[in-house]
């Protein structure tokens, strides 16, 4: 109840700000800093742009022959993808819908535990459903001593089987390990596929654009992936975390 001068008291609610909390239950009001973040700040993964995915709009898609134990997994920051190792040509995704064929802007922070040599790539993918194809946007290993941005086609079963095709470019474009959080966002204008990271959620640097249409006639499916292209390290566990999901219409 609140009232005002010469009034009387109405019903009327608080509305959080940023960086504020605010919990209603029964004879009470509880006002705090969301958990994870002080009040009006950021930790190292920037908690303010944080977007806590929603483990249900999400499902598992892999290649014909799945990375061996490939599952999809709610955690407490958001969602997991886990495979106790990963044999060559093989791929894991979790997508979810894109908004639709006008456009939209995907973005994310993920973080990556297993091998990445010789040449593993966690990414952002997008899938055609229906003629079965996918391209991949990501940071995985050029040898067992670097790592490298990679764009790639792949085909057949589910659109994840076979690898059609790799540009890998930005060998050093201060891209972030893809040990480290990063986050990244792909962006389609109904014609390109713009790929761009960042390192505070807030400011980002394109650094790719491809046409959309070049392998992709559908783009309806769209989430986090790992691909295993010729991995050296074919029994390794992995975990591709991802803390924040947001999808956007343009």
């Amino acid at each position: 109840m609140i009232g005002a001068a010469g009034n009387a008291p109405t019903g009327s609610t608080l509305t959080a700000g940023q960086g504020v909390q605010i919990q209603n239950s029964a004879g009470a009001i509880t006002v705090s800093a969301p958990g994870g973040s002080e009040t009006g700040g950021v930790d190292w993964l920037n908690a303010a742009a944080t977007v806590r995915p929603t483990f249900n709009d999400f499902a598992l898609k892999t290649s014909s022959t799945a990375p061996t134990g490939a599952s999809l997994a709610a955690t407490v920051r958001g969602f997991v993808l886990t495979a106790t190792g990963g044999g060559a040509n093989t791929a894991m995704m979790a997508e979810a819908n894109t908004p639709g064929s006008a456009g939209w802007v995907a973005t994310m922070l993920t973080a990556y535990s297993g091998p990445l040599s010789t040449y593993s790539v966690p990414a952002i993918a997008v899938r055609d459903s229906v003629n079965n194809r996918a391209v991949q946007f990501g940071i995985g290993g050029a040898s067992t001593t670097t790592y490298r941005f990679s764009y790639t086609k792949t085909v057949g079963g589910s659109g994840l089987n076979s690898f059609i095709g790799t540009a890998d470019t930005l060998v050093d474009a201060g891209l972030a390990a893809p040990s480290e959080p990063i986050w990244t966002r792909l962006t389609y204008d109904g014609t390109n596929l713009t790929w761009a990271f960042s390192r505070d959620g807030q400011f980002f640097v394109n650094a790719y654009v491809v046409a959309a249409n070049e392998t992709l006639t559908n783009l309806d499916k769209v989430g986090p992936a790992v691909l295993f292209v010729e991995p050296t390290h074919t029994t390794w566990p992995v975990a591709y975390h991802i803390l924040s999901w947001t999808i956007t219409s343009l």
